[in-house]
C-alpha cells in the first residue's frame, strides 16, 4: 500500500511541476537553438521574435492524485508506528 502511495505521489509531483512551467524556458532554449542551427538558421534568427514560450499542459488529476498519494503514505505511516 505504502509504495502504491508512493508512487502516486510521485506522479502527482511530477505532473505539478511540469504544470507550473517549470520546463518553458528549457523548452523556449532548445526551440531557440535548433531554429539557429537549422538549415535554414539565418532565416530563423531573423524570425526570433516570433519563438513563443512552450505553453505547460494542465492535467485535472494532478491535485487528487497528489492528495491521494500524500494521504496514503501519512496513513501507512502511521499504522507502521502504531502497530510496531
Amino acid at each position: 500500500m505504502f509504495m502504491l502511495s508512493l508512487a502516486c505521489t510521485i506522479v502527482g509531483g511530477s505532473l505539478f511541476v511540469v504544470q507550473g512551467g517549470f520546463f518553458n524556458g528549457i523548452g523556449y532554449s532548445f526551440k531557440r537553438f535548433f531554429a539557429r542551427v537549422s538549415k535554414n538558421g539565418a532565416y530563423a534568427y531573423e524570425l526570433d521574435g516570433n519563438l513563443e514560450f512552450i505553453q505547460a499542459p494542465t492535467y485535472s488529476f494532478t491535485y487528487p492524485l497528489l492528495l491521494a498519494g500524500t494521504l496514503g503514505c501519512l496513513i501507512t505511516t502511521i499504522l507502521s508506528v502504531v502497530l510496531y
